[in-house]
This record gives C-alpha cells, structure tokens and sequence, in this order.
C-alpha cells in the first residue's frame, strides 16, 4: 500500500519505520495531530474577540512534522471535527456557527500554515534554528493575514481587528517560536544520536537539506553499460554472464600461451 509521501522528508518519517509507510499509517498521523490540536486549543487565556491559546502552536508544529499534505489534511480533519459538533476549537466550542463567528479567519488561516510550514519542513526549515524561526513566523504571518482579515470585516474597523486580533498576540506567539526552535532542530539532532546506523546516514543527509545519497537523489541511474536502467536482479544476470566469458577468454589466453611455450621447448630440444 502506498503513502502520501515518497521519501522520508520530516523528523516523522525518520522516527517510524520507514519501510512499513502506507496509507493506514498516515490516516492515523493525520488523526492523531487533529486530536492533538483540539487540545492545544483548550488551553487558553479567556480574551475578547480572539482568545489567548496554545493552538497556534499546534498548527505549526503539526505543519512541521507532517509536512505540507498531512498537515494540511490534519487541520481540514480538525474543522471537520468542529463543524460535526464536537468539542474541539477553544473553550470546548463548535459547530458552523462558531466557524462563522470572529475567529473564522483564522481557522482557516490554521489549514494554509500548515501546509506552508510542512512545505517548508520537508525542504530542510526545520532543521536549523534561525530557519526553523523564520518557517515559523511565515505561519504566523499567515494565520495573522487571514485572520485579521475576516475579524476586519466582522467588527467593520480595521484598525481594531489589528489591535484584538493580532498585536495582543504577539508577545505569546514569540514565546511560541521559541518552543518550536528548541523543539524542531532538538528532535532532529536526538534523531541522529539514537537512531539506529543503519539509517543514521539517511538522517544525516536530511539533516543538511539533501536527498538520498547517489544518483536516486535526482532519479538518474548513473550505472553504465548493460545494468543502465536495469533492475538489480536483472543487472546481475547481465553481469554475471560477462564475468563467465571474461574468466574462460583468459583461460583460452593462458592455454595458447602455454601451448606456443611447450611448442617452442620441443622444437629446440630437437
């Protein structure tokens, strides 16, 4: 069974066996990182419009480690679980009714940052610390943009949805940043520690932002003559035979050498 990504690109693929990926495993990331978000949202400081939470935090750390689809398709599975009446945006809250009400903007806005970090997770931003913060305030910023947006046009004052809605914030939002910079490039340098030997190069690579070792890194097969675009098996039949005819041409060599010496012996002993 496939899966939704073809290489291990985030701490999530290194950390599981990568071998066994398959849609069944990334269904249930997926779930598990909407439930996960719910209860970053439940922790919050009571404000009016826009309350004070950890859910931010939650989007772009989710965004991070799934990377772009799972982690988008992990914050649409959370506004499914809301707008299904379950309790999981801030305060317990749900329903459309909610998703409709000030803080619609930025529920959305939640969905495209974490497809924008997880995109930018899977190209190496969350590896390093000064990337891994600026991964994470393009997250903020869009979830700001949008956010502050629909919160404009439902109290009608610009000036007062920047105000409620996103310079109250910040300060909370840069505590934040701080965890996820700690958090990211930590979890991959505890990945390259303990992780067995066996893939420990693979988490080099990607630690330094590259692909697979080799030619797969760019899809070309840089083996030459008849194993070219062979399958391994079928290279070693290719090249085996090759081996076998070399070995009996040498043999056939050293036999006509042998012969011309031996001939020559004869020849002056007589």
């Amino acid at each position: 069974m496939s899966s939704l990504v073809t290489e291990p690109r985030t701490i999530i693929d290194v950390l599981l066996p990568w071998q066994r990926r398959s849609w069944l495993l990334d269904g249930a990331l997926v779930v598990f990182f909407s439930v996960f978000v719910a209860l970053t949202a439940q922790v919050e400081i009571p404000l009016w419009p826009v309350p004070l939470t950890l859910q931010t935090l939650g989007v772009l750390f989710t965004g991070a480690v799934l990377g772009g689809r799972r982690g988008a398709l992990a914050l649409l599975l959370y506004l499914v679980e809301g707008a299904a009446g379950l309790p999981v945006f801030a305060g317990s809250a749900s329903g459309i009714v909610y998703m409709l009400g000030p803080t619609g903007g930025y529920l959305v806005g939640f969905v495209v940052a974490a497809g924008v970090v997880g995109w930018l997770a899977e190209r190496g931003w969350d590896r390093w610390l000064v990337w891994t913060m600026l991964a994470m305030a393009l997250g903020n910023v869009v979830i700001y943009a949008l956010g502050v947006i629909w919160l404009a046009v439902f109290l009608g004052d610009l000036q007062d949805a920047l105000i409620q809605g996103m310079l109250i914030f910040i300060p909370g939002d840069l505590i934040k940043i701080a965890v996820a910079v700690l958090a990211l490039p930590g979890g991959w340098a505890l990945a390259r520690r303990y992780r067995p030997k066996s893939i420990r190069g693979v988490i080099d690579r990607l630690a330094r932002g590259r692909g697979p070792r080799g030619a797969h890194a760019s899809g070309v097969d840089s083996r030459s003559g008849p194993c070219r675009g062979a399958s391994e098996s079928h290279c070693q039949h290719l090249v085996q035979p090759r081996g076998r005819v070399q070995s009996l041409l040498m043999i056939s060599a050293n036999a006509s050498s042998s012969s011309s010496v031996l001939k020559r012996w004869v020849l002056a002993r007589t």
